[in-house]
């Protein structure tokens, strides 16, 4: 980190531009496999040291490129959290260990292949952790130890159904609902996460389409259509299908329908009434 801030002007100049060369590029696709094959052996010898056992380690194809994974799950069953938490955490571990010895390699380095490879590996193993397998709002390791930690299972999906279920029992006044929180410090961080990790996605995933529509305007746009097609079309037709079908709503479906549209056109006219 130390070396970061003193190097900070030079690692950050022109940075979009080094990191989307040609030649970068593929440095990039060898270096990314080789990140994530220490990232998963981080997990298996966390879970191994403890007497746990990895059933199934192997390759599965990222958008075609070859991405080690390790089936850590046997880790679940450690009675001791701290050794759940450091087997969920290892991956992040070893990855940020890993940028921080690019870091002084590249700082040592005369410009060359060497100094290319340590660039990408800070990229990865540091900046990319950081906003996302490092981040608890996304479904990947961090987001297992937040879950283990405040002891709620499977809280990405139980936050949204909760969301859902305030929605249907008091703005829809829909009966007969099973609460998916049990106590109140569940519904505390239910709201919470909920609200936070749905915008955390949509600002990544927009963030990302702009950047590649300014850089790769072919690119950007055919992402944005997949985009719109599969978090907006097809949600939206599933939810148009459950209000005008639902048994649930028999009762209620005019005014789910009604608090629906005037949500909907409140959210599309506000920007307009503000400016």
């Amino acid at each position: 980190v130390v070396l970061a801030v003193i190097h900070w002007h030079e690692l950050t100049s022109d940075i979009v531009t080094q990191a989307l060369s040609a030649q970068n590029l593929l440095i990039l696709a060898a270096v990314y496999p080789a990140i994530k094959l220490v990232h998963e052996l981080g997990h298996a010898s966390a879970t191994k040291v403890w007497g746990g056992q990895l059933h199934e380690f192997g390759v599965m194809l990222l958008v075609l490129i070859p991405v080690p994974y390790v089936d850590a799950s046997a880790s679940a069953a450690f009675p001791q959290k701290w050794k759940r938490l450091v087997v969920s955490g290892a991956g992040i571990m070893v990855e940020l260990l890993a940028a921080a010895i690019a870091m002084i390699v590249w700082v040592n380095a005369e410009p060359g292949i060497v100094r290319a490879i340590a660039f990408n590996v800070m990229l990865i193993g540091g900046v990319s952790t950081l906003l996302f397998n490092g981040n608890p709002l996304l479904r990947y390791d961090a987001y297992y130890i937040l879950s283990d930690l405040i002891e709620i299972p499977n809280l990405a999906q139980r936050s949204k159904n909760y969301l859902y279920y305030l929605v249907r029992r008091y703005a829809w006044s829909v009966r007969n609902l099973q609460n998916p929180a049990h106590s109140r410090g569940e519904k505390i961080w239910f709201v919470l996460y909920g609200i936070a990790s749905t915008l955390y996605r949509v600002v990544i995933c927009v963030g990302i389409l702009l950047f590649i529509a300014d850089k790769l305007f072919l690119l950007g746009f055919v992402l944005a259509v997949a985009a719109v097609v599969a978090w907006v079309l097809v949600p939206l037709g599933k939810f148009v299908r459950y209000l005008a079908t639902s048994n649930e709503l028999f009762r209620t479906r005019g005014r789910a329908i009604l608090s629906t549209l005037l949500v909907f056109f409140g959210i599309l006219f506000w920007p307009i009434v503000t400016f």
